[in-house]
């Protein structure tokens, strides 16, 4: 919420300002005058707050998150879980400039863009599926982050619990939260689970498979949906949504064809026709260098920067739109290293940002 320009300090001085003017002599800190000039300049100052409150509540891009919500309510706009303020809006947005249509192609883009699904589902595996020499237990979804380097990270999620309609395999306890851990995978499409007792741990050596039917429940929430969606009704009748994800942190190799498989469950869901889902295969991480001719403007320009990265709906940003954001911030004078970041087909993902000064020092 925006604020008044004009602070509590200002405002005071401006009113004792005016009684020294009125009695002709200075008035001192802590004497009934500027007593009751400061009660004045916090009720003005308070006043002044209030009108700018209530002037953002009509907008749906400044209003605060309750009454985003009601907004939505009226719409009949679900919001979910992890959504933050700005999608929501720009949801809601989207629907008021193009109301539903009968399924024309905005009503796919507004459908594709409300899906949410789980990184993670709960999912329930027999004793079949309990691997003793290695201690893991094969899975339908896979398990392990895949980062920027190519390499297996940390899973995620990276705690589960257990239940079983019979016997655990020994020595899991129900209910109890684990660490998934996943050792030296050897293929991209892992689908195995091992846990640990610790996030850094060596994996739990399972010396039976139990009975019954087990479950594994993720305790993690996090949802994955469409950033951008582009609709293509050329392909020999089927409906082809082209997107990319919300949150490039969860868009992982080994979840890709899940999270496709699971958006066309959701999508079918919602209209009833042949469709298939298409979403861009890889995040290009980018490293960008920015030379700023203030150094007081570093860190705001590092924010702008880094949220408009976050925000961004373009497969390419060109170097003009970084500059702009360094011009809006105060520094006309800032450079920036390469002429596009990003290359069609793949969307650009901010992964190291390096401001520096005119001399050459990072900042």
């Amino acid at each position: 919420m925006a604020t008044y320009t004009k602070d509590f300090d200002i405002l005071l001085n401006e009113i004792v300002a005016d009684y020294t003017a009125v009695i002709g002599s200075p008035v001192a800190e802590g004497t009934i005058v500027w007593i009751k000039s400061a009660c004045l300049a916090s009720m003005l100052w308070g006043i002044y707050q209030y009108q700018q409150y209530i002037a953002d509540q009509p907008f749906l891009t400044t209003c605060t998150t309750d009454n985003l919500n009601h907004w939505g309510s009226i719409f009949g706009i679900t919001r979910l879980q992890d959504e933050i303020d700005s999608d929501y809006a720009n949801r809601i947005i989207t629907f008021l400039r193009n109301p539903p249509a009968g399924g024309n192609d905005n009503d796919y883009r507004v459908w594709a863009q409300s899906i949410r699904v789980p990184i993670y589902e709960q999912e329930s595996f027999s004793p079949d599926n309990v691997n003793l020499t290695y201690s893991e237990i094969a899975t339908t979804q896979g398990w392990a982050m895949h980062d920027s380097t190519g390499l297996y990270g940390i899973p995620i999620p990276n705690t589960v619990k257990f239940s079983s309609t019979g016997t655990l395999p020994a020595p899991l306890e129900a209910d109890k939260i684990y660490y998934a851990n996943v050792n030296e995978p050897t293929s991209w499409g892992l689908k195995v689970l091992q846990v640990s007792d610790t996030a850094d741990g060596a994996s739990v050596t399972l010396t039976d498979k139990g009975t019954g039917l087990h479950t594994v429940t993720p305790q993690e929430t996090a949802t994955y949906g469409y950033k951008n969606v582009t609709i293509d009704h050329a392909v020999n009748g089927y409906v082809v949504i082209y997107g990319y994800p919300s949150d490039a942190n969860v868009w992982t190799l080994p979840h890709y064809s899940e999270i496709e498989s699971k958006m066309l469950t959701k999508f079918n869901q919602l209209k009833n026709c042949l469709s298939s889902v298409v979403l861009v295969a890889y995040p290009e991480m980018v490293t960008m260098v920015v030379t700023v001719s203030n150094t007081a403007l570093a860190e705001q320009i590092r924010l702008d920067i880094t949220q408009f990265f976050r925000d961004n709906t373009d497969f390419e940003i060109y170097r003009e739109r970084i500059i702009t954001l360094c011009v809006n911030a105060g520094d006309p004078l800032a450079t920036t290293d390469q002429a596009v970041y990003g290359q069609f087909g793949y969307f650009p993902v901010l992964s190291s940002l390096v401001i520096k000064d005119q001399n050459g020092n990072v900042l």
